[in-house]
C-alpha cells in the first residue's frame, strides 16, 4: 500500500520513482522505493524526486518524513544527509534477503 507514487520522466521517457506511505495518526510519512535508471544517476532525477515527495508530506500536514534504504546504498545514504535528514534508527533484517534497513528523518517544513 502506498499513498503516493511519483514518477521523473526525462523526454518523454521514465526514467525514476519514489513511493511513500503517510501515517496520518501519527503524522509521518515514510518515503521507500526511490529508484532512477542506472544511466540517469547524477543528473538531478533523485533529487527533484525527493523534494517532490517532501512537497507531496507538506501539503499533507505530514510533520515527519523517514527515508528507508538498504545499510550498502552510500549513494542514497549521501543523498539523505544533503538534504538535512538524520540517521534516526535500522532493522538488521528488514528485507527478504535479510540486508539491514538505515532509516534517516528530518522535520517537514
Amino acid at each position: 500500500r502506498r499513498d503516493v507514487v511519483l514518477a521523473a520522466i526525462h523526454e518523454g521517457v521514465p526514467i525514476g520513482y519514489i513511493s511513500a506511505l503517510a501515517e496520518r495518526a501519527s503524522a509521518v510519512a515514510w518515503a521507500t522505493d526511490l529508484v532512477v535508471a542506472p544511466e540517469q544517476r547524477r543528473k538531478g532525477a533523485a533529487s527533484a524526486l525527493l523534494t517532490a515527495t517532501q512537497v507531496w508530506a507538506l501539503e499533507r500536514g505530514v510533520r515527519r518524513l523517514i527515508l528507508e534504504k538498504q545499510s550498502k546504498n552510500q549513494a542514497y545514504i549521501r543523498r539523505a544527509q544533503k538534504f538535512g535528514y538524520d540517521f534516526c534508527g535500522y532493522n538488521d533484517q528488514y528485507y527478504p534477503t535479510q540486508d539491514v534497513a538505515l532509516f534517516f528523518g528530518r522535520a517537514v517544513k
